[in-house]
């Protein structure tokens, strides 16, 4: 339908009642929504009447119908105003975010804005509350409603700022030259993370909707998205729609209830939700905490340059509110940033403020006057950073702000008809970071940023920040340059040539400013250094424009009057061309530096990155300026210069001859060094001579005069380079010493020592110098020596005699030339000083400093002492080791005097028959800390860790080189078995019945564990009977290996007999077997054999291989169990039981350790009649029992018993509950060496001793052993069938149940014609004692009258069997 006849349309309206119909048109009328509001909906609001109940809510927005939200909301509709190409809305505002795709940056958008706003405080709040959703303006809103980011500041939107933050992608700042970007394209980043943002100023609140699907009917035309509320006019509305308004109460002092116009701007912005960015067409990411956390940490990171050069914010806050928090006031502050100015006194030009200087460029630019003020303005700022888990950090900036005048080349632009169509201002300005070093504050690098007010986050590679009103492109990432990655809509050719102006020129002026701040703002302490910090390094910028900038800056160093050098010394600020400075050839030398500023009153230092680029800059006018290194050398070692310190000209003349000896420079410098008296010489303190006056140090004549003449170079320039560059500029080097000539020095070091009472050390050194003499007069192939020089200078007494025993030769012992005064001799008389261990008590030794050739070559002192000597010397030494044995020296001299003789033996000068019979039978080869004979000696050692001293030795590796004569006399090659064991007996026979010391104890310790345990078996066991060794006991005595016994049952109470001895626990159970060591049980058991007859038990022939045969015969079947049936019958009992137990009994308490395996599953067997004696006897026996004598019996205990060996390797029987008889035929278990088994006539005593044992018998409570008979048969498992050696069968429980069941199945058949059996009972008990199975057979026999008597005498009967289950 058209509006028009839509607008003719009359539509029922509610009446009072609803007793008439009345018809309104369709633009008085109003429909309610939601029900919620109809309690505030009369029948006529503000002249609008209710639509009818029956029109429905789709019918109402189908038809235009205004809802009553919408209605009471009285909103005004705001349009987005769009530049350039029309386009929907979301799809321009997804492009721009393009330009802004660092969510980051909000923070500082909307600080931007708010100082572009006036405003001087700025606060975020992360708001997580979910806020109520019952009156909202439209059902949409309530996706809004939770977490937020909330921004205020103190400034009120103008009327003209409405309409500003409504143009979309205008660049609003264009018409306000002082602005940053108000409310233009920036604002749009919000966008990043809200769909509807809104804000609070004054008294309007405004919402902004692009998808228009948030506001619902507020919305009447797509093109303006967004509505302006007066909450002032429309207070109704405040009340109707409160939680729409809740997010904003009490917010940084926001309160719509009190009636009051809000004195700030409150901005929301409602995070996006996951179901939003599902439908947004304008960025289809939610925005979660992760992200807030790094817009979070973005702030932070440039906190403390953020308010650097804003305009008018001194104040930034951030604060968290949680999410169940109750009240804004509650909230958490996050980060604080805050500016303040500092009062800075300053004159002319520096007095004007920075706001009056930014005020006089605008009006300036603006109207076109000339300005009447300073062009400068500086200031101190303190920027303080305060973080919720960081300490506080301040900063402090100084900050220096100029503009170009009219007559200068920005000026001029910004003036021109380009410059005032774009209103540009020729403001630039600089900031220098200032750190308190000392009691100053100084300016400190930093990493310099591009700031057009605030940062565009473009490092420059200066090192401070620069802030203009420069061309930035469209989304503030950089500035627009030639260079610069720009869009191209900002590729304006006048843009850049005017951010190239701005650079060169006003940029350079303002800081040129900075650097004569210096001098009125920081200290004079190393301000001359420091300040050069922060100027430009051409190397470290980033692009070309800063490029540049640094070009323009040092030329405008050399073009303009600015004093901004300051020298080293006086702390003078100078114009570049009235300073001093260092050439590269003089900056080599050493204090170069120091050396300028005390010579030089004008001299600056600077460093190399400066000179460099005012080289560059003007290289002719630094040629003139700088010092060379020539001037430099001879003003310091002239005549008049005697101020300078002695150690400055010595690093000086250092690197002077380090740079003769270059071949770029030797030439240069030759003409200037020779006549220089520049090289200091030795014990004439601060004398320099010239190179020609010097004699080289190292020269032969030199080493044999005094240095106090000073004609030797000082010891520092003596090095072999310094030396040859010396001799290059003319020092003398004398060749042409003679073999007089060293005669002569000779007897002239005799003459001083003698006259002088020189003490070693002198005589040494004396002595050295003459002999290099004589050595390099040697070397010279023209200089013979004759005879005759050559006996003179042997007898000259010039050489050092050692007179300090050696540091390892024994203390007390002799020094023969301690004796010596003066301590000289002639090289006659001497011994070379590798001969002191072999003579140095009985003849003089050559002092051990004098190692030269020509002492054996020239003068022939000897080296080799004879073989008299060294034996005579060895005598002493083992007289003094007899009285000292404590001195570990004498050994250490005794080897090395053994070797001297062995190789005397070797080459015949030493008979071995004199030699031993000097020695005769005293202990002479030393061996660690002891002198021993040679048969105590072996070379052959196999057992590294093994140690038997004092008792037999290894011979030491030392002594090794003269093997064939320690074997003549007497050393074996390698030790024998027997002896190890004759030193046992030698330590038993030395401490018999006495406590071994340590030192014993180990030795025996040490054969027995590491030689004799690895011996074989049969090598250890052959070691018993007469042969026997001792072996220590637990007390740490020796005992034979019989008289002692091991301790394999700890839990045995102590044996009666108190004698008994226990082997030391040291003692491997293995080794003390082997060696004869009985076990404890064994003796316990023993100690019982008069009182309970232990007597020997077993069957006698050869075991394991005949019973192995005899089973070959005996099929496994149940013929093991008739066997046992028989038996029984045969001894005349009545009652047979099999039991099969299960059950697995204990393992510690048990006879021996390898009685364990038989604890387990067992099959038994009971008859109530005891054993007799000659059963006893008979079930010793194979192939014949005790049954042979008695033809009534059909087998007891003869060759058939042994079937059991199918299922056991280790048979038991407990007879008559006193008599333990056990068949061990492997020796494993209970037997002894004689016999395979053992009869124990038990006690309570043993029952209580061997415990886990007496239950495996004595378990059958419904047995009556007294007066019966137990046969316990332990099943062979896996384990014992591998290493027995008469059956390999495993009898498991499968094998043991189809034994029984096939015995089971002929068992009342087999009581047929049995005598005495008359009840079989087989048994199975579990694993917990239980009989789990039971069947018993029993046999009646009845005789008639007539034949009883017949039937008793001949033992013949008709039985009757009958079987009871």
């Amino acid at each position: 339908e058209t509006a028009a006849s839509t607008a003719e349309l009359l539509i029922p309206v509610c009446t009072s009642g609803d007793t008439r119909l009345e018809l309104c048109p369709l633009d008085e009328v109003i429909y309610c929504d939601p029900v919620s509001l109809v309690d505030v909906a009369s029948e006529e609001i503000a002249g609008k009447k209710m639509s009818h109940s029956g029109i429905s809510y789709d019918m109402a927005r189908a038809l235009g119908i205004r809802s009553l939200r919408s209605h009471m909301a009285s909103s005004e509709e705001l349009e987005f105003d769009q530049l350039g190409q029309h386009e929907p809305l979301t799809l321009r505002l997804k492009n721009i975010l393009r330009e802004y795709q660092d969510d980051s940056g909000i923070f500082k958008e909307l600080i931007q804005n708010a100082d572009d706003a006036g405003a001087s405080e700025v606060c975020f709040l992360i708001d997580w509350r979910r806020h109520p959703c019952s009156t909202l303006l439209s059902p949409g809103m309530k996706q809004c409603q939770g977490p937020a980011l909330l921004a205020y500041n103190d400034s009120v939107f103008t009327e003209e700022d409405f309409q500003n933050i409504a143009k979309l992608a205008a660049r609003t700042k264009e018409t306000e030259l002082d602005k940053i970007g108000q409310f233009g394209l920036g604002f749009t980043s919000v966008y990043h993370i809200t769909e509807v943002p809104s804000f609070v100023s004054g008294n309007d609140i405004v919402f902004f909707d692009p998808h228009t699907t948030h506001l619902g009917d507020h919305i009447r035309n797509q093109s303006r998205p967004g509505i302006r509320i007066n909450l002032f006019k429309k207070s109704h509305v405040i009340t109707t729609f409160r939680d729409q308004f809740s997010p904003y109460k009490d917010v940084f002092g926001c309160n719509m209830d009190d009636g009051r116009p809000f004195r700030g701007t409150l901005f929301r912005f409602p995070f996006r939700a996951v179901e939003q960015a599902k439908r947004s067409e304008v960025k289809n990411e939610p925005y979660d905490r992760k992200r807030v956390t790094r817009a979070i940490q973005s702030l932070n990171s440039v906190a403390c340059e953020l308010l650097l050069f804003l305009n008018h914010v001194k104040s930034v806050s951030l604060f968290e509110l949680q999410e169940r928090a109750k009240h804004p006031r509650v909230m958490k502050q996050l980060l604080g940033i805050d500016l303040q100015q500092l009062d800075l006194r300053l004159e002319s030009p520096f007095c004007i403020s920075r706001s009056k200087l930014l005020n006089e460029c605008k009006d300036t630019v603006l109207t076109g006057k000339r300005s009447s003020v300073s062009s400068t303005s500086a200031s101190i700022v303190d920027i303080s950073v305060a973080h919720e888990k960081e300490l506080p950090l301040s900063r402090r900036w100084l900050r220096c702000a100029c503009i170009s005048r009219h007559n200068q080349s920005a000026g001029h632009i910004a003036q021109g008809e380009d410059g005032r169509q774009r209103e540009c201002m020729p403001f630039a300005e600089t900031a220098v970071e200032l750190k308190l070093t000392g009691n100053s504050w100084m300016p400190h690098p930093t990493k310099g940023q591009v700031f057009c007010f605030l940062s565009l986050s473009q490092p420059s590679g200066l090192p401070f920040h620069v802030n203009g009103c420069f061309a930035v492109s469209s989304n503030r990432r950089g500035l627009i340059w030639h260079d610069a990655e720009i869009d191209k809509r900002d590729s304006d050719t006048f843009q850049q040539d005017w951010n190239s102006c701005l650079v060169q020129e006003t940029l350079v002026l303002a800081f040129l400013q900075m650097l004569q701040l210096f001098q009125r703002v920081c200290g004079s302490e190393n301000i001359a250094t420091r300040a050069f910090a922060i100027w430009p390094d051409r190397i470290l910028v980033s692009n070309s424009i800063w490029t540049l900038f640094t070009s323009s800056f040092y030329d405008s160093v050399f073009q303009t009057a600015s004093k901004v050098m300051c020298t080293a010394n006086s702390m003078q600020w100078l114009h570049v061309k009235d300073a001093v400075f260092l050439s590269n050839s003089a900056q080599s030398l050493p204090h170069s530096e120091a050396l300028m500023s005390q010579l030089y009153h004008k001299y600056v230092e600077v460093p190399e990155f400066v000179k460099v680029a005012l080289f560059r800059s003007n290289e002719a006018g630094m040629n003139r300026l700088c010092v060379s290194d020539v001037t430099l050398v001879k003003l310091v070692f002239g005549d008049d210069n005697q101020e300078i310190h002695r150690d400055v000209k010595y690093d000086l003349a250092t690197e002077l001859l380090r740079q003769f000896l270059e071949e770029s420079n030797r030439q240069r410098l030759l003409p200037v060094l020779q006549n220089l008296a520049f090289v200091p010489v030795d014990a004439v303190d601060d004398c320099f001579r010239k190179p020609t006056d010097l004699i080289y140090p190292d020269c032969i004549a030199a080493k044999c005069f005094s240095p106090a003449e000073g004609r030797f170079p000082l010891q520092r320039f003596r090095n072999r380079l310094q030396l040859a560059a010396l001799l290059d500029l003319g020092m003398r080097k004398d060749n042409n010493f003679t073999w007089d000539d060293c005669i002569e020095r000779s007897e002239n070091a005799e003459s001083l020592c003698r006259l002088s009472a020189c003490n070693s050390d002198q005589c040494v050194d004396r002595a050295n110098r003459v002999l290099r003499l004589m050595e390099h007069v040697e070397k010279e192939k023209h200089r013979y020596i004759t005879a005759a020089q050559k006996r003179r200078l042997q007898k000259v007494m010039f050489l050092p005699v050692m007179t300090d025993r050696p540091n390892c030769y024994p203390k007390e012992m002799d020094w023969y030339g301690s004796k010596q005064t003066p301590p000289i001799a002639c090289a006659l008389s001497l011994f070379r000083e590798t001969s002191k261990y072999l003579v140095g008590s009985g003849q003089l030794v050559l002092d051990s400093r004098v190692r030269l050739s020509v002492v054996s070559t020239i003068l022939n002192v000897c080296n080799k002492p004879p073989p008299n000597i060294i034996v005579d010397h060895l005598m002493l030494a083992l007289d003094f080791r007899r009285q000292h044995a404590a001195d570990t020296c004498i050994g250490k001299m005794v080897v090395d005097i053994l070797q001297a003789l062995g190789k005397h033996e070797q080459d015949g000068s030493l008979p071995i028959d004199k030699f031993l019979d000097r020695i005769g039978d005293r202990p002479w080869i030393p061996v660690e800390h002891y002198l021993v004979k040679p048969c105590q000696l072996a070379f052959d050692w196999p057992w590294k860790l093994l140690r038997v001293t004092p008792y037999l030795f290894q011979v030491p590796y030392e002594l090794h080189t003269i093997k064939p004569f320690l074997q003549k006399s007497g050393v074996q090659d390698r030790f024998t078995k027997d002896d190890f064991v004759n030193v046992l007996r030698q330590i038993f026979k030395e401490f018999r019945s006495k406590r071994l010391p340590e030192n014993a104890l180990n030795c025996v310790h040490t054969i027995l564990s590491q030689v004799i345990a690895s011996w074989s078996r049969p090598e250890r066991m052959r070691l018993r009977g007469d042969l026997e060794v001792p072996l220590p006991s637990t007390q740490e005595e020796l005992f034979l290996a019989s008289q002692l016994v091991y301790d394999d049952a700890p839990w045995i109470e102590a044996l009666s007999n108190q004698k008994t001895v226990y082997v030391h626990e040291r003692i491997s159970r293995l080794l003390a077997v082997d060696l004869g060591v009985r076990p404890v049980r064994e003796t316990f058991l023993q100690n019982f054999s008069t009182s309970l007859s232990w007597s020997p038990f077993g069957q006698h022939e050869n075991l394991t291989q005949r019973l192995k045969g005899i089973l070959e015969g005996y099929p496994f079947g149940e013929e093991i169990l008739k066997e046992l049936l028989q038996n029984a019958d045969d001894a005349k009992a009545s009652e047979l039981r099999i039991i099969y137990d299960k059950r697995n009994y204990k393992r510690k308490r048990v006879f021996s350790e390898g009685w364990a395996e038989l604890q387990g599953p067992a099959l038994c067997v009971f008859n109530n009649k005891p054993f007799s004696d000659e059963d006893l006897d008979g079930i010793q026996q194979l192939g014949e029992g005790s049954k042979q004598n008695d033809a009534s019996l059909t087998g007891q205990y003869g060759i058939g018993f042994n079937a059991v060996y199918h299922i056991t390797d280790c048979p038991s029987l407990l007879s008559n509950a006193e008599t333990l008889c056990i068949m061990d035929p492997h020796h494993r278990y209970m037997a002894t060496e004689q016999t395979p088994g053992v009869r124990i006539d038990v006690s309570s005593e043993i029952w209580k001793t061997f415990s886990d044992v007496s239950d495996s018998y004595n378990s059958f409570k419904h047995l009556q052993l007294k007066g019966g008979t137990l046969f316990r048969f332990p099943l062979r498992t896996e384990k014992m069938a591998r290493k027995s050696e008469i059956s390999d069968r495993v009898v498991n429980d499968a094998a043991v149940k189809g034994l029984l069941a096939e015995f089971q199945r002929s068992a009342k058949d087999m009581l047929l014609f049995l005598r005495h059996v008359r009840v079989l009972t087989l048994e199975v008990v579990d694993e917990r004692g239980r009989v789990s199975e039971r069947q018993e057979f029993k046999a009646t026999i009845r005789y008639a009258p007539a034949s009883k008597q017949k039937s008793v005498s001949l033992d013949e009967a008709i039985a009757t069997i009958k079987t009871h289950r």
